[in-house]
């Protein structure tokens, strides 16, 4: 009886010992299943990322491109009314005195005065008169010095 009982005691301790084992590489397998699981789930979710990643740009690119074309054709009308605008006040300018309605006239000329292309015409207009100035002034130093070279040479005859 000891001996079976031994034996039996043996044999059991042994598929106990064994069942362990099982276990704890079960369990070492379901965690290293586990970290594997979770590392490709993070890689999966990364190459999803990448893969929206250009898309957003685009769209972002697209949204971009929309509304500057929506402003470029915004500053294209403000062009066109401008041209317009400097259209007729050319008409005006250059209509011929018996058509012209002087005091109505001289009321839009002056009211155009305070816009933008008036301020541009401006600042043109400075920048020719300075340099007519200049050119003049240029013109005026060259004769000056011809005077200084020809003085002597009159002399000497």
């Amino acid at each position: 009886f000891s001996a079976v009982d031994e034996l039996v005691r043996v044999v059991v301790l042994e598929l106990i010992a064994e069942v362990e084992a099982k276990r704890n590489l079960a369990l070492d397998m379901l965690t290293k299943n586990k970290d594997l699981l979770d590392r490709a789930m993070r890689a999966e979710a990364e190459v999803e990322r990448l893969r929206n990643l250009p898309r957003a740009d685009v769209a972002a690119y697209d949204r971009r491109i929309q509304e500057m074309a929506a402003r470029i054709k915004e500053l294209e009308a403000e062009v066109e009314a401008r041209n317009k605008q400097i259209k007729e006040l050319q008409d005006i300018i250059d209509k011929p005195p018996e058509e012209a309605d002087w005091v109505a006239d001289y009321h839009l000329l002056q009211s155009a005065l305070d816009g933008p292309i008036i301020d541009a015409a401006r600042k043109w207009h400075a920048a020719y008169r300075k340099a007519q100035n200049s050119n003049l002034m240029r013109a005026k130093e060259v004769e000056r010095l011809r005077s200084r070279e020809a003085a002597p040479q009159r002399m000497s005859q």
